[in-house]
């Protein structure tokens, strides 16, 4: 299959740009004889070559210390870079630049590149070249089609505004914050809501104006918080870290601030919240998914002292410990379910010695008969023998 032997002598010429041999040539022989047929590859390496620099040519808003650090690309150091000259990752890099500057408001900026070798073809120079244009600043802010939340409460929430500098990363903050604003009036983003911004350039040189288009629906509700996943920790404990409710509008802020409190427990591997169409079309249900993580740890150790002899080590905690919840089958025992799922802090630790011997327990109740009140009770006890 001569196409596949194409393929073969375009590999083999890959494999040796790979390493820096960018002018190799690969060509391929086929011979017959006694219907057998003999397949020669024929190269030629050429030099190897290094880049030697990388130069920029034109840059006067950014540093060449900023920009070069942006690049894959890189000159040959002993040991840190093997200055391995590969097109496909200097286009990548071209294109990385001109984002940088356009992110920064140099919306005309180009980029291009001049390659230099050496008489030898042994070594490369790259230079660098950027027509960086005007800087476009934002003249007007325009807002269309936002009826539930005034473009007064929008306006003072933007980070970009008229007068600024166009930077893409701000345009970003203006969208979250836009959306945060409206996510506490019941819309979120995807569901009920959408932020389409749109960038017009002026007639002027280095002005553009920037218009956010809202397309609302009606506000959305909870209708139901379905707890999934928890085969140890007790719904109760979930829920008293979520501060939304059936009934009150689907605030994003508070969707998003009791995911971080669940994960913050270090009860869980993973936490998502999901939504899932509600009784009405303006209700939504918030199913929050848990995987359980590992919250027991038993240890042991020992060692030795001049001050207190022979001492060991046995100890175990339970960060999401319940003591209501004692082992009915010696199924909750491997399947980790005893004494475990209501949220509560134990630990006991035992240190038996010929000197010295010490045992401890802690317990730790954050929610006194299901209020926001934290009982803490610690027992221990403490002995040493002496001869005199």
């Amino acid at each position: 299959d001569f196409y596949l032997l194409g393929v073969a002598a375009e590999r083999i010429r890959d494999l040796y740009s790979e390493r820096g041999y960018q002018f190799a040539r690969v060509t391929k022989e086929v011979t017959r004889k006694d219907n057998q047929y003999a397949v020669t590859f024929r190269i030629v390496e050429g030099p190897r070559v290094r880049i030697r620099a990388v130069r920029f040519q034109g840059n006067t808003a950014f540093p060449d210390r900023k920009l070069r650090g942006l690049l894959r690309t890189k000159p040959y150091q002993f040991i840190f870079s093997k200055g391995i000259y590969d097109p496909a990752t200097l286009e990548t890099d071209l294109l990385r630049l001109t984002r940088f500057y356009q992110q920064a408001g140099y919306m005309d900026v180009k980029v291009d590149r001049e390659l230099t070798y050496s008489e030898d073809k042994t070594s490369l120079t790259i230079t660098i070249t950027i027509e960086e244009g005007p800087r476009y600043r934002v003249t007007e802010v325009v807002l269309v089609g936002n009826q539930a939340v005034s473009g007064r409460e929008i306006r003072r929430q933007l980070v970009l505004k008229e007068g600024d500098f166009f930077d893409q990363e701000a345009q970003q903050r203006n969208l979250r914050r836009i959306a945060d604003l409206y996510g506490r009036r019941g819309y979120l983003v995807g569901e009920n809501l959408r932020i389409t911004p749109e960038v017009a350039y002026a007639e002027k040189p280095g002005e553009l104006t920037l218009r956010y288009h809202f397309e609302e629906g009606s506000p959305l509700y909870i209708d139901e918080v379905r707890i999934v996943g928890n085969y140890k920790t007790r719904d109760k404990v979930i829920r008293r870290d979520l501060t939304f409710y059936p009934g009150q509008l689907l605030d994003s802020t508070a969707l998003r601030q009791s995911l971080q409190r669940l994960r913050g427990r270090g009860y869980y591997e993973t936490v998502s919240l999901d939504l899932q169409p509600g009784s009405t079309p303006d209700s939504r249900v918030v199913v929050v998914s848990v995987e359980e993580a590992r919250t027991g740890f038993f240890s042991f150790g020992a060692g030795v002292s001049s001050n207190s002899g022979l001492i060991g080590n046995i100890s175990f905690v339970q960060r999401n410990f319940d003591w209501t919840r004692p082992p009915r089958r010696w199924e909750d025992i491997w399947r980790g379910t005893a004494f475990t799922g209501g949220g509560q802090q134990f630990r006991l630790q035992f240190q038996p010695g010929t000197e010295l011997t010490m045992f401890r327990v802690d317990f730790t109740e954050p929610w006194v008969f299901d209020r926001p009140y934290s009982l803490g009770l610690s027992g221990y006890l403490f002995a040493r023998s002496r001869e005199d």
